[in-house]
């Protein structure tokens, strides 16, 4: 995993944005999810404090939630995560909305 700080160049040249949400169905995902959240949190433009996440666990039966549950420690104030029974990418999105 890549250990690094949001950037707050970043922060001041977006300094006016709006706050943008993701909302990301998640199952049987966890080895993509560091990479995932990498970009979201520190590899683009947006300042973090506009970011929030909403990511919904779709009934993983892998290490996904575990996977999930430590990033959002990372941003707490940045993420939610939501679970529900397996129902597919279009009832987890509507969890989420």
């Amino acid at each position: 995993m890549i250990t690094l700080s949001p950037s707050k160049k970043n922060a001041r040249q977006v300094a006016n944005t709006e706050p943008f949400t993701f909302i990301c169905a998640v199952y049987n995902t966890e080895p993509y999810l560091d990479r995932l959240f990498e970009s979201i949190f520190y590899e683009q433009s947006y300042p973090t404090d506009k970011i929030y996440v909403i990511a919904i666990n779709d009934g993983s039966q892998d290490e996904s939630l575990a996977k999930l549950e430590q990033w959002r420690d990372r941003f707490p104030n940045n993420m939610t995560i939501r679970t529900q029974e397996n129902s597919g990418q279009g009832a987890a999105r509507n969890l989420g909305m």
